[in-house]
């Protein structure tokens, strides 16, 4: 086991998290993108034109624990990071692990959280290396964010 497949584990359990694996979360992502949601049973349900997923409230900065927050009645929803050198010596904030709690996927928490992190790189003026396949898949969407990497 990997060691941010370890942190992963010890994050789920710490904070009662359930986590996808990188395949699941990944095809997750994608059908969220596309307007879809998970109903009963991992069936994918159709969101109407109209409707939106509810508000994502903004994450928070837990500077001393290394991650981005939001706390909810459900859960701690987190985005957590480390900082590296890379080979010329240049800080980097490597996003390794982002979880929101099962009941509140698809609402749009963890693209607030990963938000909050990326901007927080920019202000730091730090590359970003995206570990975590939410993370990469996000950066992928936004194109503005692709001068971190």
């Amino acid at each position: 086991m990997r060691v941010d497949e370890q942190v992963c584990a010890f994050q789920r359990q710490r904070h009662g998290l359930h986590a996808e694996t990188t395949e699941g979360a990944a095809e997750r992502h994608l059908e969220v993108e596309r307007g879809g949601q998970r109903g009963p049973r991992g069936r994918i349900t159709c969101m109407s034109s109209n409707s939106k997923p509810d508000s994502a409230p903004e994450g928070q900065h837990q500077a001393e624990a290394h991650r981005f927050v939001v706390q909810t009645p459900q859960g701690l929803a987190v985005c957590s990071y480390r900082r590296e050198h890379d080979a010329q010596g240049q800080d980097v904030l490597v996003l390794h692990h982002t979880e929101v709690p099962a009941a509140l996927q698809g609402r749009g928490i963890a693209a607030a959280l990963v938000a909050a992190a990326l901007a927080w790189a920019r202000s730091e003026g730090l590359r970003v290396r995206p570990t975590c396949s939410y993370v990469a898949a996000y950066m992928q969407r936004h194109p503005e964010t692709q001068d971190l990497l």
